[in-house]
């Protein structure tokens, strides 16, 4: 009895010092993946525009019409809610195709036009704008991306201590010439 409680004793002292460390290592990955599938996507819906020499949107899509096809939603700054990338039907990225709107983004992307979706994440997490909301990022047939400067997207674990957001958080940059590119948490692009 005395070796079951000293063998019982013994695996508690192991199990308080991983349970912490395994625990970081889940927002770490949690942080770290939901910021590559990010870059990923971006890269992919650049990539995309180039090979298929159009336009093509990638917007944050929490909504889906009666036939399941993505909307754009302009409702909030959190693009962990899922995206989607599509092509625009003219090859200018400035005409009356380009979504700007609410009223743009409330019609569904017709199937031939998609090109992928991504759904929601983890509900703990979150991809978040920094500076000005954005909510499209829309590639010319070059691959250029229609900014006016690098945007900055912060991907945190709400469920992370401040400690781990800061240790483990990620900033996707996406400069004017539409590269994307994985940095630590709160970095300048």
């Amino acid at each position: 009895m005395i070796e079951l409680l000293v063998t019982l004793a013994v695996l508690g002292i192991f199990a308080s010092i991983a349970i912490p460390s395994m625990q970081s290592f889940i927002v770490n990955s949690r942080m770290r993946t939901a910021g590559n599938d990010f870059m990923l996507a971006i890269q992919r819906a650049r990539a995309e525009s180039m090979t298929q020499n159009q336009c093509v949107v990638l917007c944050k899509s929490s909504t889906k019409s009666s036939k399941g096809n993505p909307r754009c939603d302009t409702s909030d700054d959190n693009w962990a809610v899922g995206w989607a990338a599509y092509r625009l039907p003219s090859s200018s990225c400035d005409g009356d195709d380009r979504p700007n709107s609410a009223t743009e983004a409330d019609d569904a992307v017709s199937e031939e036009r998609l090109i992928f979706t991504q759904d929601a994440l983890n509900t703990n997490m979150r991809i978040m704008t920094v500076g000005t909301a954005t909510r499209f990022l829309t590639f010319s047939p070059r691959g250029i991306a229609t900014l006016s400067g690098a945007s900055r997207f912060n991907v945190l674990d709400n469920s992370a201590s401040s400690a781990q957001k800061s240790q483990y958080g990620r900033t996707v940059c996406v400069d004017k010439m539409g590269r994307a590119r994985s940095l630590t948490l709160f970095s300048t692009c």
